[in-house]
Protein backbone atom coordinates (compact mmCIF):
# COMPACT_ATOMS: atom_id res chain seq x y z
CA UNK A 1 0.00 0.00 0.00
CA UNK A 2 1.11 3.24 -0.61
CA UNK A 3 1.01 5.93 2.15
CA UNK A 4 1.96 9.86 2.77
CA UNK A 5 5.32 10.86 3.87
CA UNK A 6 7.90 13.69 4.04
CA UNK A 7 10.77 13.14 2.21
CA UNK A 8 13.74 15.35 3.03
CA UNK A 9 15.71 15.90 -0.18
CA UNK A 10 19.84 14.97 0.31
CA UNK A 11 21.80 17.45 1.57
CA UNK A 12 18.95 18.74 3.88
CA UNK A 13 17.26 22.64 4.24
CA UNK A 14 13.53 23.55 4.56
CA UNK A 15 13.65 24.27 0.43
CA UNK A 16 13.92 20.12 0.55
CA UNK A 17 10.98 19.19 2.01
CA UNK A 18 8.62 17.40 -0.08
CA UNK A 19 5.34 15.69 0.32
CA UNK A 20 5.38 12.24 -0.85
CA UNK A 21 4.35 8.58 -1.05
CA UNK A 22 5.93 5.40 0.74
CA UNK A 23 5.00 1.83 -0.05
CA UNK A 24 4.80 -0.38 3.42
CA UNK A 25 5.64 -3.86 2.78
CA UNK A 26 3.49 -6.82 4.64
CA UNK A 27 5.76 -7.99 8.14
CA UNK A 28 7.89 -10.84 7.83
CA UNK A 29 9.09 -13.46 10.72
CA UNK A 30 9.83 -10.53 13.19
CA UNK A 31 8.68 -7.34 11.84
CA UNK A 32 5.24 -5.54 12.43
CA UNK A 33 3.47 -2.99 10.62
CA UNK A 34 2.45 0.21 12.51
CA UNK A 35 -0.16 2.71 10.99
CA UNK A 36 1.82 6.24 13.27
CA UNK A 37 -0.25 8.79 14.14
CA UNK A 38 2.38 11.20 15.93
CA UNK A 39 6.30 12.74 16.06
CA UNK A 40 7.98 15.05 17.78
CA UNK A 41 10.43 17.24 17.55
CA UNK A 42 14.27 17.20 18.57
CA UNK A 43 17.31 19.06 18.03
CA UNK A 44 18.64 16.17 15.96
CA UNK A 45 15.89 15.89 13.60
CA UNK A 46 16.54 19.45 13.14
CA UNK A 47 19.64 19.30 12.53
CA UNK A 48 18.76 16.77 9.94
CA UNK A 49 15.85 18.79 7.80
CA UNK A 50 17.52 22.39 8.32
CA UNK A 51 20.58 20.74 6.83
CA UNK A 52 22.88 21.46 9.21
CA UNK A 53 23.43 17.36 9.22
CA UNK A 54 21.94 16.84 5.65
CA UNK A 55 21.22 13.33 4.67
CA UNK A 56 23.57 12.34 1.97
CA UNK A 57 20.51 10.52 0.07
CA UNK A 58 16.73 11.43 0.10
CA UNK A 59 15.27 10.43 3.62
CA UNK A 60 11.87 10.49 5.69
CA UNK A 61 12.82 12.47 8.64
CA UNK A 62 11.92 12.42 12.42
CA UNK A 63 13.21 9.38 15.03
CA UNK A 64 10.46 9.62 17.12
CA UNK A 65 7.50 7.89 15.97
CA UNK A 66 3.96 6.98 18.37
CA UNK A 67 1.23 4.71 16.25
CA UNK A 68 -0.73 1.29 16.44
CA UNK A 69 -0.23 -2.66 15.59
CA UNK A 70 -1.58 -3.23 12.36
CA UNK A 71 -0.15 -6.43 11.35
CA UNK A 72 2.33 -8.84 12.65
CA UNK A 73 4.97 -11.08 11.36
CA UNK A 74 5.51 -14.82 12.18
CA UNK A 75 7.10 -15.43 15.56
CA UNK A 76 5.98 -12.18 17.04
CA UNK A 77 4.92 -12.52 20.87
CA UNK A 78 5.63 -9.33 22.09
CA UNK A 79 2.99 -7.24 20.18
CA UNK A 80 -0.47 -8.09 19.18
CA UNK A 81 -2.38 -5.85 16.87
CA UNK A 82 -3.92 -3.28 18.24
CA UNK A 83 -0.94 -2.49 20.49
CA UNK A 84 0.31 1.42 20.95
CA UNK A 85 3.85 1.71 20.58
CA UNK A 86 6.57 4.10 20.54
CA UNK A 87 10.00 4.37 17.94
CA UNK A 88 13.73 3.42 19.78
CA UNK A 89 16.42 5.56 18.86
CA UNK A 90 18.76 2.62 18.37
CA UNK A 91 16.95 -0.67 17.00
CA UNK A 92 20.10 -2.88 17.06
CA UNK A 93 21.22 -1.36 20.89
CA UNK A 94 18.92 -3.53 22.85
CA UNK A 95 20.31 -3.67 26.25
CA UNK A 96 23.89 -3.30 27.75
CA UNK A 97 26.67 -0.44 27.29
CA UNK A 98 26.81 1.43 24.01
CA UNK A 99 27.32 -0.13 21.20
CA UNK A 100 26.83 2.04 18.27
CA UNK A 101 29.06 5.32 17.52
CA UNK A 102 27.10 7.82 15.88
CA UNK A 103 23.54 7.87 13.47
CA UNK A 104 24.22 5.01 10.91
CA UNK A 105 21.11 2.91 12.29
CA UNK A 106 19.35 6.07 13.88
CA UNK A 107 15.74 6.17 11.93
CA UNK A 108 15.45 9.95 10.26
CA UNK A 109 19.02 10.35 9.83
CA UNK A 110 21.27 7.28 9.19
CA UNK A 111 17.64 5.17 7.73
CA UNK A 112 14.45 6.48 6.98
CA UNK A 113 12.26 7.59 10.09
CA UNK A 114 8.78 8.27 11.02
CA UNK A 115 7.25 11.49 9.54
CA UNK A 116 4.77 8.76 7.48
CA UNK A 117 1.19 7.19 7.98
CA UNK A 118 2.71 3.35 7.48
CA UNK A 119 5.78 1.85 8.81
CA UNK A 120 7.09 -2.12 8.99
CA UNK A 121 9.80 -2.89 10.69
CA UNK A 122 11.63 -5.02 13.25
CA UNK A 123 10.15 -5.46 16.43
CA UNK A 124 13.22 -4.26 18.16
CA UNK A 125 12.69 -0.69 16.61
CA UNK A 126 9.53 -0.38 18.85
CA UNK A 127 8.39 -0.83 22.37
CA UNK A 128 4.87 -0.48 24.26
CA UNK A 129 3.97 3.04 24.97
CA UNK A 130 2.33 4.21 28.50
CA UNK A 131 -0.48 2.95 28.99
CA UNK A 132 -3.45 5.81 28.41
CA UNK A 133 -1.38 8.00 26.72
CA UNK A 134 -2.38 10.00 23.27
CA UNK A 135 0.07 8.99 20.42
CA UNK A 136 0.79 12.23 20.37
CA UNK A 137 2.34 11.96 24.16
CA UNK A 138 4.11 8.39 23.83
CA UNK A 139 5.83 10.10 20.60
CA UNK A 140 7.52 12.23 22.90
CA UNK A 141 9.59 9.49 24.50
CA UNK A 142 12.11 8.02 22.15
CA UNK A 143 14.56 10.73 22.13
CA UNK A 144 14.08 13.36 24.88
CA UNK A 145 12.42 11.22 27.94
CA UNK A 146 14.75 8.44 27.16
CA UNK A 147 18.31 10.77 27.63
CA UNK A 148 16.77 12.44 30.70
CA UNK A 149 15.44 9.05 31.49
CA UNK A 150 19.37 7.31 31.36
CA UNK A 151 21.13 10.22 32.63
CA UNK A 152 19.80 10.27 35.96
CA UNK A 153 18.56 6.66 36.26
CA UNK A 154 20.62 4.34 34.49
CA UNK A 155 23.99 5.89 33.96
CA UNK A 156 24.33 7.50 37.75
CA UNK A 157 21.44 6.33 40.11
CA UNK A 158 19.05 9.19 41.58
CA UNK A 159 17.65 8.36 44.49
CA UNK A 160 15.45 10.63 47.29
CA UNK A 161 17.05 13.71 48.86
CA UNK A 162 19.60 14.15 45.80
CA UNK A 163 19.92 17.72 43.58
CA UNK A 164 19.30 18.09 40.09
CA UNK A 165 20.59 20.71 37.89
CA UNK A 166 18.00 21.43 34.66
CA UNK A 167 18.21 23.89 32.12
CA UNK A 168 16.08 25.42 29.83
CA UNK A 169 12.53 24.26 29.07
CA UNK A 170 13.03 21.59 26.12
CA UNK A 171 11.67 18.04 26.39
CA UNK A 172 15.08 16.46 27.62
CA UNK A 173 15.06 19.06 30.75
CA UNK A 174 11.71 19.08 31.69
CA UNK A 175 11.43 15.46 31.37
CA UNK A 176 14.77 15.07 33.59
CA UNK A 177 12.17 17.99 35.90
CA UNK A 178 9.87 15.16 36.25
CA UNK A 179 11.93 11.94 36.53
CA UNK A 180 13.51 13.86 39.63
CA UNK A 181 10.61 14.83 41.30
CA UNK A 182 9.25 11.32 40.43
CA UNK A 183 12.08 9.64 43.06
CA UNK A 184 11.73 12.32 45.48
CA UNK A 185 14.75 14.28 44.71
CA UNK A 186 15.19 18.61 44.27
CA UNK A 187 15.26 20.20 41.53
CA UNK A 188 16.83 23.82 40.71
CA UNK A 189 15.94 24.83 37.24
CA UNK A 190 17.06 27.92 35.11
CA UNK A 191 15.87 29.88 32.25
CA UNK A 192 16.01 33.29 30.72
CA UNK A 193 12.54 33.56 31.46
CA UNK A 194 10.37 34.30 34.48
CA UNK A 195 7.45 33.63 33.20
CA UNK A 196 8.78 29.61 32.45
CA UNK A 197 10.84 30.00 35.34
CA UNK A 198 7.17 29.92 37.22
CA UNK A 199 5.96 27.24 34.95
CA UNK A 200 9.00 25.08 36.05
CA UNK A 201 8.09 25.76 39.37
CA UNK A 202 4.05 24.68 38.81
CA UNK A 203 5.85 21.57 37.55
CA UNK A 204 7.50 20.94 40.42
CA UNK A 205 11.01 22.88 40.62
CA UNK A 206 12.35 23.48 44.24
CA UNK A 207 14.31 26.58 43.24
CA UNK A 208 14.75 28.63 40.33
CA UNK A 209 17.80 30.89 38.38
CA UNK A 210 17.11 33.71 36.15
CA UNK A 211 20.63 32.79 34.08
CA UNK A 212 20.32 35.90 32.24
CA UNK A 213 19.84 38.17 35.36
CA UNK A 214 22.56 35.70 37.17
CA UNK A 215 25.94 35.43 35.59
CA UNK A 216 27.14 33.35 37.90
CA UNK A 217 24.54 31.02 38.15
CA UNK A 218 26.36 27.95 39.05
CA UNK A 219 27.54 29.40 42.96
CA UNK A 220 23.96 30.40 43.55
CA UNK A 221 22.87 26.69 42.59
CA UNK A 222 25.50 25.95 45.13
CA UNK A 223 24.07 27.98 47.92
CA UNK A 224 20.49 26.79 47.05
CA UNK A 225 21.65 23.33 47.76
CA UNK A 226 22.43 24.19 51.34
CA UNK A 227 26.19 24.42 50.27
CA UNK A 228 26.41 20.58 49.34
CA UNK A 229 26.64 21.23 45.71
CA UNK A 230 24.18 19.83 43.08
CA UNK A 231 24.73 15.86 42.95
CA UNK A 232 23.59 15.92 39.09
CA UNK A 233 23.56 18.10 36.40
CA UNK A 234 21.75 17.42 33.18
CA UNK A 235 23.87 19.63 30.75
CA UNK A 236 22.58 20.63 27.53
CA UNK A 237 23.83 23.97 26.83
CA UNK A 238 27.21 22.80 25.32
CA UNK A 239 30.48 24.97 26.05
CA UNK A 240 28.42 28.23 27.04
CA UNK A 241 27.11 26.86 30.12
CA UNK A 242 29.85 23.58 31.05
CA UNK A 243 31.71 26.22 33.63
CA UNK A 244 28.62 27.20 35.47
CA UNK A 245 27.39 23.64 35.56
CA UNK A 246 30.81 22.49 36.83
CA UNK A 247 30.66 25.16 39.38
CA UNK A 248 27.81 23.89 40.79
CA UNK A 249 28.28 20.38 41.11
CA UNK A 250 29.93 19.04 44.18
CA UNK A 251 33.12 16.76 44.44
CA UNK A 252 32.08 13.76 42.47
CA UNK A 253 29.11 14.89 40.81
CA UNK A 254 27.58 13.34 37.66
CA UNK A 255 27.32 15.57 34.76
CA UNK A 256 25.53 14.59 31.33
CA UNK A 257 26.69 16.13 28.91
CA UNK A 258 23.53 16.22 26.09
CA UNK A 259 23.35 19.42 24.29
CA UNK A 260 25.05 21.64 21.63
CA UNK A 261 23.08 24.60 22.12
CA UNK A 262 25.60 27.02 22.45
CA UNK A 263 28.12 25.24 20.18
CA UNK A 264 29.89 22.41 18.99
CA UNK A 265 33.52 23.32 21.05
CA UNK A 266 34.78 25.36 23.71
CA UNK A 267 37.27 25.84 26.49
CA UNK A 268 36.60 23.37 29.54
CA UNK A 269 38.27 23.84 32.86
CA UNK A 270 39.91 20.84 33.20
CA UNK A 271 41.41 22.22 36.77
CA UNK A 272 37.88 22.12 38.29
CA UNK A 273 37.07 18.93 36.90
CA UNK A 274 40.08 17.25 38.16
CA UNK A 275 39.59 19.20 41.54
CA UNK A 276 36.02 18.41 41.87
CA UNK A 277 36.78 14.79 40.32
CA UNK A 278 33.69 15.16 38.15
CA UNK A 279 32.54 12.44 36.31
CA UNK A 280 31.34 14.33 33.09
CA UNK A 281 29.77 11.50 30.71
CA UNK A 282 28.42 12.42 27.11
CA UNK A 283 25.19 10.66 26.01
CA UNK A 284 23.64 9.85 23.01
CA UNK A 285 19.73 8.89 23.98
CA UNK A 286 19.56 4.94 25.46
CA UNK A 287 18.63 1.07 24.71
CA UNK A 288 15.50 -0.49 24.48
CA UNK A 289 15.69 -1.69 27.62
CA UNK A 290 15.84 1.52 29.19
CA UNK A 291 13.58 2.58 27.25
CA UNK A 292 11.06 -0.16 28.47
CA UNK A 293 11.93 0.45 32.19
CA UNK A 294 11.42 3.59 31.55
CA UNK A 295 7.97 3.05 30.57
CA UNK A 296 7.12 1.17 33.61
CA UNK A 297 8.24 3.44 35.51
CA UNK A 298 5.93 5.79 33.78
CA UNK A 299 2.92 3.89 34.17
CA UNK A 300 3.68 3.35 37.93
CA UNK A 301 3.49 6.98 38.57
CA UNK A 302 0.83 7.93 36.46
CA UNK A 303 3.20 10.56 34.65
CA UNK A 304 2.39 12.80 31.57
CA UNK A 305 4.43 14.77 29.47
CA UNK A 306 4.60 18.96 28.52
CA UNK A 307 3.39 19.20 24.86
CA UNK A 308 3.30 22.76 23.94
CA UNK A 309 1.93 23.06 20.36
CA UNK A 310 0.71 20.58 17.80
CA UNK A 311 1.44 20.51 14.11
CA UNK A 312 -0.10 18.70 11.12
CA UNK A 313 2.43 16.49 9.45
CA UNK A 314 2.41 18.32 5.93
CA UNK A 315 3.69 21.89 8.36
CA UNK A 316 6.88 19.62 9.40
CA UNK A 317 8.65 23.24 8.71
CA UNK A 318 6.67 25.22 9.80
CA UNK A 319 7.00 23.22 13.17
CA UNK A 320 11.16 23.50 13.04
CA UNK A 321 10.82 27.02 12.45
CA UNK A 322 8.78 27.30 15.39
CA UNK A 323 11.15 25.27 17.40
CA UNK A 324 13.79 27.78 16.38
CA UNK A 325 12.01 30.46 18.24
CA UNK A 326 12.57 28.84 21.21
CA UNK A 327 9.16 30.46 22.30
CA UNK A 328 8.10 26.44 23.39
CA UNK A 329 7.77 25.22 26.69
CA UNK A 330 8.10 20.99 26.61
CA UNK A 331 7.61 19.13 23.32
CA UNK A 332 6.50 20.14 19.92
CA UNK A 333 5.24 17.98 17.78
CA UNK A 334 3.56 16.35 14.68
CA UNK A 335 0.04 14.34 13.97
CA UNK A 336 -1.19 12.61 11.24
Amino acid sequence: MQNKAIILQAGGGYDKVTLGTRDAKDPKAGEITVRLHANSLNYHDFAVVSGMWGPTEPRIPMADGAGVVMAIGDGVTEFAVGDHVVSTFFPTWLAGEPLVEGFATTPGDGVDGYAREVVTGAVNAFTKAPKGWTHVEAATLTTAALTAWRALMADDALKPGDTVLVQGTGGVSIFALQFAKMVGATVIATSSSDEKLERLKALGADHLINYRKTENWGEVAREMSGGRSVDHVVEVGGPATLDQSMLAARVGAHISVIGILTGLGGDVSIVTALIKQLRLQGLIVGNRTQQQDMVKAIDANVMRPIVDKVFPLESIVEAFQYQETNKHFGKICLEM
